[in-house]
């Protein structure tokens, strides 16, 4: 018994000593830190093929056979510019077929007009002759045929009169704007079997060799415009809110030893791609000089971001698009999301979520639970 006593002793100091540093054995340790407010740089980085600004496929409007054509591949063209040319002799014929339809149905209008005043004329004279005979007072001489003949008479006139006005009109309108559409129609394939370039440009491709038959369904001529080039990628969504159309950027050709061109953003998707978080953008090089469509091109954008609260990366977990914090408040982690903006791969904005005077744990993040008992340490 004496032996024990000293050991028991001991046990007790132990525990008073624990219970009065207040330590809890049990917490997890971890640093954590106010967040900061500050502006955040980044660096945006896109690499890509150069393509040209713009591009047309010409198809053909109709089937025909190739008569004639103007350019090659390689060749410079400008909008508007004939590039093929269909054979349209039978469409010559049909176009004389057809204004010399609207001549005809022209002729006929005129006469169908003198139709009318000649049937006018006939009517007149019946009328006025039947009303000759209804206005004798003594119609004891006149038989009852003579009154149903002028009668007879003119009813028939006048139903020729009318006639001939209704054959005038069908001529005049509908007649006569069906002759002169069937004339459009066959203009309007004449200038189709004429090929023109849609835009200022170079032939790139070429799928038509004279005397071929042309089909409609096929691109017969590949037109790029390579006096502009630009190169496509995408951006984050911390970042595309940073750029704006103009900007001007230096673009580094991979084979060219003349040093950087000069770019500027010309477009900024405003639907992001695939990925929901990441934007189209388009950087456009007005004087591409020896830069050739389909090399390969790297460009560097520096953004600077608006002043806001920031934290080091390590204080944050992403999972599924949505971000949170552990803020430290009584020696217990409680779990909040929030917001990001930008960063620069040290330190993260946050925008939404997160005060300037709350404390965030920024190690051990990935151990921690909503609710843990924690010991912040220096």
């Amino acid at each position: 018994m004496k032996i024990l006593l000293p050991l028991a002793a001991v046990a007790v100091s132990l525990l008073l000593a624990s219970c009065g540093s207040g330590g809890n054995t049990d917490a997890l340790q971890l640093k954590a830190e106010a967040p900061t407010v500050k502006t955040i740089k980044r660096t945006v980085e896109l690499s890509g093929v150069l393509s040209p600004e713009q591009t047309a496929a010409v198809y053909g409007k109709l089937s025909g056979q190739a008569f004639r054509i103007n350019v090659d591949v390689g060749d410079k063209v400008t909008a508007g510019q004939i590039l093929l040319e269909i054979d349209a002799h039978e469409l010559a014929a049909q176009l004389a077929l057809a204004q010399a339809a609207v001549a005809t149905v022209k002729q006929q209008a005129a006469q169908a007009l003198v139709g009318i005043d000649t049937a006018k004329t006939n009517y007149d004279q019946a009328k006025r002759y039947l009303d000759r005979l209804n206005s004798l007072e003594d119609r004891s001489s006149l038989s009852k045929n003579q009154l149903d003949d002028a009668q007879s008479k003119a009813d028939l006139t006048q139903r020729a009169w009318e006639s001939a006005k209704l054959q005038y009109q069908t001529l005049n309108e509908s007649g006569l704007a069906q002759a002169e559409a069937q004339v459009e129609v066959v203009k309007s394939q004449i200038e189709n079997s004429i090929l023109r370039s849609p835009i200022d440009g170079v032939i790139t491709n070429r799928n038509i060799n004279p005397g071929e038959l042309t089909s409609p369904s096929t691109a017969l001529f590949s037109v790029a415009e390579i006096d502009k080039l630009k190169l496509q990628g995408t951006v984050s969504q911390d970042v595309v809110s940073l750029l704006s159309t103009g900007l001007k950027v230096a673009v580094n050709v991979d084979g060219l030893a003349s040093g950087a061109l000069e770019g500027r953003v010309t477009q900024l998707g405003p639907v992001g791609a695939t990925s929901g978080q990441y934007f189209p953008v388009v950087v456009t090089i007005d004087k591409p000089g020896k830069a050739l469509a389909g090399m390969t091109a790297r460009l560097s954008i520096e953004v600077t971001s608006p002043e806001a609260l920031s934290v080091p990366v390590s204080a944050t977990k992403v999972d599924q698009g949505r971000a949170w914090v552990y803020v430290i408040q009584d020696g217990t982690a409680h779990k909040v999301e929030v917001g990001l903006g930008v960063s620069d791969g040290v330190r993260v904005q946050v925008v939404r979520g997160l005060t300037a005077d709350q404390m965030v744990a920024v190690s051990n993040v990935s151990l921690l639970t909503d609710g843990e008992a924690v010991k912040v340490t220096p």
